[in-house]
């Protein structure tokens, strides 16, 4: 497989060649895929969180809500006593 070849900027020079320095990272294509690898799970992660959004809209209303009701039934679960 061919390489790729990037130009990032002064700004992110310097950081990867702090990184590299620190040896966070053995290489610069090592710290790439590092950052691709987290770009790629933050993308699933936000794919997720979207479908979970559009299923909770889509589920229609709660209903009323009761707050004394809501109360007594997690201090059952907690094993509270109720005021």
């Amino acid at each position: 497989m061919a390489g790729t070849s990037v130009t990032l900027g002064p700004h992110w020079d310097d950081f990867i060649g702090l990184m590299l320095k620190e040896g966070r990272y053995g290489s610069t294509s090592e710290l790439i895929r590092a950052s691709l690898r987290l770009m790629e799970e933050q993308e699933g992660a936000r794919a997720r969180l979207r479908v979970a959004l559009m299923e909770g809209l889509q589920s229609g209303d709660a209903g009323p809500l009761n707050m004394a009701e809501i109360k007594k039934a997690a201090r059952a679960r907690l094993g509270t006593i109720n005021d």
